[in-house]
């Protein structure tokens, strides 16, 4: 997550004419406007220039919340989408500026969620494990041997899955990695290229259909050490949903419009 010195965001000329016209209201006698005005420059600031309100939206997202408790913070769906593996899950999509976030309304209650950050640092601390998606590796196998998930036709993807064990309910957590994600990623101090990442990808998924299981197994070796998530996502239902629950390509440029991790 970036830092933002507190001096250099108040030295803003955008705050500083805000401030200036909050001063002059209150001059003015004013002051339940002014209470008003200086609410939405202090949402403006922390929206602007840290991803504070992102993160407390995320805390609110737990499986097992309704959907009514968890609209209250992210608002109605921006689209909608009625899984084929499962019908009675309905997946809810949501921008919330520093992410794309998809919720499965399992009958009224969520059944799991998706966070896909698209701003180049945006890094929520992941519920459950502890962790943020830069401290991890693609696929990793912490708790269970994991299953994976991938494609390269209408959207390049990799997923892998792990079950969190009676302790977490038997929750399952997926790491992976997205075409349109965002997250810039490092490993070693390198930055991870997206295009390399895709390529790699691709590879895996061209192995797989020239049912070269072997290599498919060193390729998905070599990715885990090699490649950071920039994705993850936790459900009570069947992890394929997750695969399932990620828009193509043109779907995500469709209702998202292109994203260049600003």
């Amino acid at each position: 997550m970036a830092i933002v010195n507190d001096s250099e965001s108040r030295s803003s000329p955008y705050y500083r004419a805000l401030m200036g016209t909050a001063l002059a209201m209150i001059s003015f006698g004013q002051f339940n406007d002014t209470k008003e005005l200086l609410s939405g420059i202090y949402q403006d600031i922390t929206t602007h220039f840290t991803h504070q309100i992102q993160y407390d939206q995320l805390g609110h997202l737990t499986i097992g919340r309704t959907i009514s408790y968890v609209e209250g913070f992210f608002g109605p769906p921006e689209v909608i989408k009625i899984s084929k593996q499962l019908p009675e899950v309905q997946f809810q999509y949501y921008n919330i500026d520093k992410a794309v976030i998809t919720i499965m309304n399992h009958n009224g209650r969520v059944g799991g969620f998706v966070v896909i950050p698209i701003a180049n640092d945006f890094d929520p601390l992941m519920p459950y494990v502890g962790k943020k998606l830069h401290q991890t590796l693609l696929a990793n196998q912490e708790y269970s041997e994991p299953e994976y998930y991938f494609d390269s036709y209408n959207l390049t993807y990799f997923a892998g899955t792990q079950n969190l064990g009676k302790p977490y309910m038997f929750l399952q957590w997926v790491t992976g990695f997205v075409e349109y994600g965002g997250l810039q990623r490092s490993l070693n101090t390198n930055t991870l290229d997206q295009q390399i990442s895709i390529r790699n990808i691709a590879k895996v998924n061209e192995l797989f259909i020239a049912d070269q299981q072997q290599e498919v197994a060193n390729t998905i070796l070599d990715l885990q050490q090699s490649e950071i998530a920039n994705f993850y996502a936790y459900t009570e239902l069947d992890s394929a949903l997750v695969a399932e629950s990620l828009l193509t390509r043109f779907e995500f440029n469709t209702y998202f419009g292109a994203h260049d991790g600003d």
